[in-house]
């Protein structure tokens, strides 16, 4: 029997989407909790957003910090460099939104990693397991693009086209963005580190290690699966993952959330 895709779920990504949705239509901050409520079943039940979503079992990575700092930030600090040090701290409508995405799915984190630190860890798991299953990345984060091979597909929660991205449009986006044609994904994160972030505040040449999620720092992440296996006791439930199927619980609720955000002629939340 053919398992259904997965879908990974980039949470803060959405949530910003959600967040530039309210503010955009002017949603009454008493009214933000049950606007985000129904805004997320219709987000989830397609998270995606595309017209011809295929059906797909939802698995939602958030990131989690730890006293205000992920592994990045202590590893950066070798080179005196402020790891995302310029960002400000998150609206309070942001937590808002995030607190009802918490109540309504379960969420996997694991401390101090990012979301792409675990969306890397489910490619490395699945490599492993010499898996074919089709895996949909639904996220804005450039970075994620060197996860990309035969089985996982990047999918834009921006405007910017091509949204859906495979292998060879991955490459064709990285060529017209940097006018390089790299020979393979992988060495995206090479390219990367030799031209910086500055939305992570990460400086042009900076250290490799930073930037690369096929293989992070061990000293760091404890990112191997055999030590996230001793030190996440949720990691033996990560893993099965790949053999779980599950249909989209949000699928039979998208039309009474629709119907409740038209009534009460509230703006839809799409990107």
């Amino acid at each position: 029997m053919t398992l259904r895709p997965i879908v990974l779920v980039d949470a803060s990504v959405h949530c910003y989407n959600l967040l530039e949705a309210a503010t955009r239509g002017n949603v009454d901050k008493s009214l933000l909790p049950k606007w985000a409520y129904a805004s997320w079943i219709m987000r989830l039940a397609n998270p995606l957003q595309l017209r011809s979503a295929p059906d797909a079992m939802l698995v939602i990575v958030c990131d989690n910090k730890v006293n205000g700092c992920y592994w990045r930030h202590k590893h950066a600090q070798q080179w005196e460099i402020a790891y995302k040090g310029n960002r400000g701290p998150k609206p309070e409508e942001f937590e808002i939104i995030k607190s009802v995405l918490f109540s309504l799915a379960d969420i996997w984190q694991y401390p101090e990693m990012e979301a792409d630190d675990l969306i890397a860890e489910f490619r490395r798991l699945h490599v492993a397991a010499g898996s074919k299953r089709k895996v949909y990345i639904s996220s804005i984060d450039y970075d994620l693009l060197q996860l990309v091979d035969q089985h996982f597909t990047h999918v834009t929660t921006g405007p910017w086209e091509p949204r859906v991205k495979g292998a060879t449009e991955t490459l064709d986006h990285i060529e017209k963005k940097h006018k390089i044609r790299l020979r393979s994904i992988q060495s995206f994160a090479q390219l990367k580190a030799l031209k910086g972030d500055q939305g992570d505040n990460l400086p042009r040449g900076c250290d490799y290690s930073l930037v690369d999620l096929i293989e992070p720092p061990h000293k760091y992440t404890q990112n191997s699966s055999h030590d996230l296996a001793c030190s996440w006791e949720r990691y033996g439930e990560f893993a099965q993952l790949l053999e779980t199927d599950k249909p989209n619980p949000f699928v039979p609720l998208r039309k009474s959330a629709l119907n409740w955000l038209l009534k009460n002629n509230l703006p839809l939340a799409s990107f």
